[in-house]
């Protein structure tokens, strides 16, 4: 199971969230409030006459600051402070809280509203944050929650899988001298081995992060060493492709299937050989697995008659789930078994 990568978010919602941690501690806001006052009111004072007629545009931004760092407390503080200082200095008549119309009640009331909209916007957009972040820590830990069952049913698969191999096993004793039988149960023992080694590399995150190589690569060498074939080397090539997990699962049951029908037929026993796997996309998007050996050839009519044996018929009905096709070449020298799939 992938992790999702999550979009960047924008600057200001980044800024919006380093900033949390100070919206939480309200005195730091009534402290900035208080600071970014003074210094807007000495701003004022020292502009004199170039701001007549705007009383209040250098409290305006202290608002912002004060809600943005402190809170909506804050925020009103700051305003009520600029509000009052501005009405009593910069206002006509000067130094009273005479209330005139329209002058003095129109600009009282702009004042009002583009505070109290500062305000309101920075708070819902807070109030939206923590909501926001409260829904992902929730997804997180449901994602957790999922990760942790799944792997503990891919855990409890396999163990299943080593169970009943277990138990083929334990029959094998009570088969007695029937050869077809022993060798029936062990040939079932050993695909059970290999499909609960598949299904615990595919399910494992560090091994699905080296991708379709190591996956591969880590298969083959299980297939060599349960063939008993330490001699023959197992070289691994894939093209950057996307299979969906539920078909590299099948994949990977076609894979051994085919690589242990090459390892059996195609070396002597403890013969040395090369075994070549190579996965490509060829140029009408189908994918093209190719495992080549430099062993034995074929003898003629090998297809048709192994297609009656077990392994082949899985292989028809593993390459049927793939909506596959599968053709043997000879080749100079050893052959190769070719299997065309779609990717999706």
């Amino acid at each position: 199971m992938p992790a999702a990568v999550a979009a960047p978010a924008p600057p200001l919602l980044r800024l919006f969230d380093a900033t949390a941690g100070l919206r939480a501690r309200p005195a730091i806001g009534y402290a900035v409030a208080t600071i970014g006052f003074l210094v807007a009111l000495g701003l004022r004072i020292a502009i004199g006459d170039a701001l007549v007629g705007y009383p209040y545009v250098t409290f305006f931004p202290v608002v912002v600051i004060a809600t943005f760092l402190g809170g909506v407390g804050p925020g009103i503080f700051a305003a009520v402070l600029g509000g009052l200082t501005a009405w009593w200095l910069f206002i006509p008549p000067f130094r009273s809280f005479a209330l005139l119309w329209p002058e003095t009640v129109i600009a009282l009331a702009f004042y009002v509203l583009v505070v109290g909209v500062e305000i309101l916007l920075i708070h819902v957009m807070d109030v939206s944050l923590r909501r926001l972040a409260a829904e992902e820590a929730r997804a997180r830990a449901l994602l957790d929650a999922q990760r942790t069952l799944f792997h503990e049913l891919q855990h409890r698969v396999s163990n299943n899988m080593a169970f009943v191999a277990a138990l083929l096993t334990l029959q094998r004793r009570h088969v007695g001298g029937h050869p077809a039988a022993l060798a029936a149960l062990d040939a079932a023992r050993a695909r059970l081995d290999v499909m609960g080694r598949i299904h615990r590399r595919l399910y494992d995150p560090e091994v699905a992060q080296g991708g379709l190589d190591r996956i591969l690569s880590d298969l083959c060498g299980d297939v060599v060493a349960a063939a008993g074939a330490t001699r023959v080397v197992c070289t691994v090539r894939t093209a950057p492709v996307e299979i969906a997990h539920h078909r590299l699962v099948t994949l990977s049951l076609v894979v051994t299937e085919l690589l242990t029908n090459a390892l059996k037929h195609a070396y002597a026993p403890d013969a040395p050989g090369a075994v070549d796997l190579s996965l490509e996309v060829e140029p009408d998007g189908r994918v093209r697995l190719v495992i080549a050996d430099d062993g034995r050839e074929l003898p003629e009519g090998f297809e048709q008659e192994t297609r009656q044996g077990l392994g082949m018929r899985i292989v028809g009905e593993l390459a049927r789930q793939l909506d596959a096709t599968i053709a043997w070449e000879r080749r100079p020298r050893g052959t190769a078994v070719v299997v065309r799939f779609p990717a999706g």
